[in-house]
């Protein structure tokens, strides 16, 4: 089956041609794709990691959700921007280095392989480095700031278990807009807010 790779990440697909679905089945299973029918003779159908149908028609790539079962279909045009073809790693100087786009290219009197016979490829340019450093602090500055706002988020719902439903005569417009600003407090908290206060 071919592979193809998403920068960074590599993908199993397969296109549909119309007549191909034996080996889209024996690629990835049957569970989860459907078709061709009577009904729908030019399209199977899949089932997405939200337990909906999507169609797949002729051209359109198949590529497994990560859920077993679940795929997504995809058009050509948009898997062709998206996606290229990953090429297997060998032990010849033909190999993919770590310069990405220069594959297959050595410099001049490089063996591609230290002195003990491991294979080696020469390492990034010293700015890929550097923006490849400045988005690791970036995504983790995100991440924590994501796993803060969920954690604000889960200890309010917390609160209103425990508080139980609003009190007999209670406007509950009041009630429902007071847990509206304390849920919208617990997203964006008042010391974050970006308007001045």
């Amino acid at each position: 089956m071919p592979k193809f790779r998403k920068k960074p990440i590599e993908i199993d697909a397969i296109q549909f041609t119309g007549d191909n679905v034996q080996e889209i089945w024996d690629a990835f299973g049957a569970v989860g794709i459907y078709g061709p029918t009577e009904k729908n003779p030019d399209h199977l159908i899949l089932t997405t990691v939200h337990g909906d149908e999507a169609p797949a028609r002729a051209a359109d790539w198949i590529i497994p959700d990560g859920k077993p079962g679940t795929f997504y279909p995809c058009k050509p045009d948009i898997f062709a921007a998206t996606y290229e073809a990953a090429a297997s790693c060998q032990a010849s100087s033909d190999a993919p280095n770590a310069l990405g786009a220069e594959r297959g290219t050595l410099p001049a009197g490089h063996t591609g392989r230290h002195a003990n016979g491991n294979l080696t490829w020469p390492t990034p340019a010293a700015t890929e480095a550097t923006e490849l450093e400045t988005t690791a602090r970036v995504l983790s500055a995100l991440h924590r700031s994501a796993e803060d706002t969920v954690t604000r988020v889960i200890t309010l719902h917390e609160q209103w278990v425990a508080a139980g439903p609003p009190p007999l005569g209670a406007s509950l417009a009041r009630w429902w807009d007071a847990r509206l600003t304390e849920q919208h407090n617990a997203i964006h908290p008042p010391e974050q807010s970006d308007t001045p206060s």
